[in-house]
């Protein structure tokens, strides 16, 4: 507009540069965007490779995050900015009470894999409750771009050194590769959702009467239940 406006009152000589140029619309952009990819069996075999893992994850965040996230299909941010209080045991099950979400659908409970209660998670929190600490990852400073940016970056750089280089797997991929293992499960997805964080968990807002009517929130212990029938093809040294 401002060279159109020069031109036409002859403060500008020139042909107008931005003639032709094309804004792409957010819809387009996004198109345009790679989706992520969910890891395969192999992946995950070289991910948690024992003592390749144990060796460079060795910070609390790294060598955690990525079990949680494989465990609860939970965002980065959404585990990383955990405090202590909300890891806590209710009516027998232990949970992550996510509060610092992506938005509204996202606050939510969700249950701790078997196979997360069954390791040193637990005695790792119960650690750092005796020293007072208030964060479940104490050392993390919040940035502008939260708590995660540098555990991203080295699970991207351990990807990298296990040869899985592909630009659409990462710790993202963890989210992808729960939700479809459980859809090929056969889970409902009213379930899934709920615990993903893509609808509020005490209400379901499909279009069908079905769900916007007669759908109620999950019980824990059913969320509980979905979530240990999920196992990966992986050696739970953890």
């Amino acid at each position: 507009m401002l060279f159109l406006y020069a031109i036409n009152n002859n403060l500008y000589f020139a042909e107008n540069p931005f003639e032709k140029v094309k804004v792409s619309t957010k819809s387009k952009i996004k198109q345009m965007t790679p989706s992520y990819k969910e890891f395969s069996d192999d992946d995950l075999k070289s991910i948690f490779e024992e003592v390749g893992y144990k060796d460079f994850m060795k910070k609390s965040d790294y060598y955690w995050l990525p079990i949680m996230g494989l465990y609860t299909g939970a965002r980065l941010e959404e585990l990383a900015s955990l405090r202590l209080e909300q890891v806590y045991e209710e009516d027998g099950i232990w949970i992550f009470d996510i509060e610092r979400a992506k938005n509204a659908n996202s606050i939510r409970k969700v249950p701790l894999h078997k196979n997360l209660v069954q390791s040193k998670f637990l005695d790792y929190v119960k650690n750092l409750k005796e020293k007072k600490e208030t964060m479940l990852f104490p050392h993390l400073v919040e940035t502008k771009n939260g708590y995660s940016k540098n555990t991203s970056r080295k699970f991207g750089l351990w990807l990298d050194k296990i040869g899985i280089k592909d630009d659409r797997k990462v710790f993202h991929s963890f989210r992808h590769t729960f939700i479809n293992r459980l859809t090929n499960m056969g889970v409902h997805p009213a379930l899934i959702m709920s615990i993903v964080g893509h609808y509020e968990q005490s209400k379901v807002d499909f279009s069908s009467p079905h769900f916007t009517n007669y759908q109620h929130q999950k019980p824990m212990k059913v969320l509980k239940e979905v979530i240990d029938r999920l196992e990966f093809p992986i050696q739970h040294f953890y």
